[in-house]
């Protein structure tokens, strides 16, 4: 069931059999929806040859936690905008002491225990945290599923249904004029895994593992490999747009979104431009005010943004063509009447 998982998961299409499989790996895993997503993470911290080698001396494989990418706003009621239909189903709810107790345990023990690697003890945390077992799994299970769920369910029936909405993968909390992106989900906030190449190279030439053992172990190499640059390029795009748009972050006013390039974002956090645009694709921010917007929507092409000040000059009155270059001429853009003419025809409402 496993294998099954991380090979479905990272399977490449007939058509795009020419490209180089990391990339088609990555792309395949760009495209996979949040809970599917979230599966593929369970599937490879549940698998024996990852666990082992995590537990080994060697420590072939590791993952650590990220607790300045997680969204703590998640704990701490009142912090995140209630009224956002966007985290129908993501804010606490339920036991009310159950999230005293989680929040109580503070930010270093929560990351320490509950955002690293799946496989630990939770009889050991368990007597670190002044808690019963019972308590720690429910935690574990908490972070685990719950902050998973940030995609509302696909929609169902045998009619071909409309695309699922994109999945609030972040909040872009504001303090004063520091702004920060944070996951909504523990399987972002514990970030890359890390692999021992040359340790496990050398485990390789000794023979430790079976031919079958081998054959999973590039599978499951090649999956978190995937996992890793998905992880890199939604970070790419989430820095690029907190700080290509913090005027308009600041403001909430649409009218200070700026041009902003996708392959320079990308060439700037030296990320391909192909994963970049992908890592955009179907996901969505929380905006510090509380509004649900695509994460594309914060990289505006300069045809996009400037027919969209174009429109909005022209819905504020009867302008002709070469009134709405004057006004643009205040703004200190200065572009030709045939240019203003042929953005107010294509983004007329």
């Amino acid at each position: 069931m496993r294998a099954s998982t991380l090979s479905l998961a990272l399977r490449p299409s007939a058509a795009s059999r020419l490209l180089p499989m990391p990339a088609l790996r990555l792309a395949r895993l760009l495209k996979t929806p949040e809970p599917e997503y979230g599966r593929l993470i369970r599937a490879i911290e549940d698998d024996p040859l990852f666990v082992r080698l995590s537990r080994s001396p060697q420590g072939i494989f590791s993952r650590s936690a990220r607790p300045e990418r997680f969204c703590w706003s998640l704990l701490e009621a009142g912090r995140l905008p209630q009224s956002s239909a966007a985290l129908e189903g993501l804010l606490p709810d339920g036991d009310p002491a159950f999230f005293e107790r989680l929040r109580a345990l503070g930010r270093e023990r929560f990351s320490r225990y509950f955002l690293g690697e799946r496989d630990f003890d939770p009889d050991a945390a368990a007597r670190a945290l002044g808690l019963c077992a019972e308590e720690v799994l429910r935690i574990r299970a908490y972070v685990d599923s719950f902050l998973a769920r940030a995609q509302a369910a696909p929609p169902c029936g045998p009619a071909p249904a409309p695309a699922p909405r994109p999945a609030v993968v972040a909040f872009i909390e504001r303090d004063g004029d520091k702004i920060e992106a944070r996951y909504l989900s523990a399987h972002y906030a514990r970030g890359r895994y890390r692999i021992d190449y040359e340790k496990l190279s050398a485990s390789k030439r000794s023979g430790v593992f079976s031919h079958a053992e081998s054959r999973r172990l590039m599978e499951l190499v090649r999956a978190m490999e995937a996992v890793n640059g998905k992880i890199t390029a939604l970070d790419a795009a989430l820095a690029a747009a907190v700080s290509g748009q913090r005027e308009f972050l600041l403001s909430g006013d649409r009218r200070d979104l700026r041009p902003l390039s996708q392959r320079e974002a990308a060439a700037q956090a030296r990320t391909s431009a192909s994963a970049f645009c992908r890592a955009l694709s179907a996901r969505s921010v929380l905006a510090p005010w509380g509004a649900e917007l695509a994460l594309a929507a914060f990289f505006p092409s300069r045809r996009e943004w400037l027919g969209r000040l174009v429109a909005e000059i022209a819905g504020q009155g009867d302008f002709s063509d070469e009134d709405i270059r004057g006004r643009l001429a205040q703004r200190g853009l200065r572009v030709s009447r045939r240019l203003v003419n042929l953005r107010r025809r294509e983004f007329a409402p």
